[in-house]
């Protein structure tokens, strides 16, 4: 199986890598250029590389079963049991590796594009979450090319269900 390689990036002498099945993080050893690497995780990793979406000083990704954010130490899961269920039902299984994800930190959101079971390989689905009050939207045939005027004029979750349908 293939094992993707996902550098989180240096912050502070640490560095994280998110493999398809763990996460590997490395720390620099007393300033110098030697690092030591601990398996943070295992069994679990980020299945989709550009799923990968730095927040701060955490990161948002794709997980086998379901989202979570990584604080460098652990992940939680940030997509609710519905979310998660939802997004691995509507996704193109034989796609699951081209999420692309970005996040808008300003209103919590992460947006997640991917092709859908009905899209033809074109990510032509877009999920919403927002990762501090769980509330989450479904964006379908929205180009591509319109994230920048969402992330630019500013959404709400409620208003970007208009343009779509909900989860729920």
């Amino acid at each position: 199986a293939s094992q993707v390689a996902c550098w989180e990036g240096l912050m502070s002498g640490t560095f994280s890598v998110f493999r398809e099945r763990g996460i590997v993080t490395a720390f620099e050893v007393a300033d110098s250029l030697i690092f030591n690497f601990d398996a943070i995780e295992g069994g679990r990793g980020c299945v989709a590389p550009d799923s990968l979406v730095r927040i701060g000083g955490e990161a948002a990704y794709q997980g086998p079963d379901g989202f979570y954010m990584f604080n460098g130490h652990t992940s939680r899961p940030i997509g609710n049991s519905r979310f998660d269920e939802f997004f691995y039902v509507r996704i193109d299984q034989s796609q699951v590796h081209r999420t692309l994800g970005i996040a808008d930190e300003s209103r919590k959101l992460v947006l997640w594009a991917y092709p859908s079971i009905d899209g033809g390989g074109l990510r032509d689905e877009i999920m919403l979450l927002n990762w501090e009050t769980g509330e989450a939207a479904l964006v379908r045939n929205l180009p591509i090319q319109a994230w920048a005027k969402v992330l630019r004029v500013g959404f709400t979750i409620d208003q970007l269900r208009d343009l779509g349908s909900t989860i729920d």
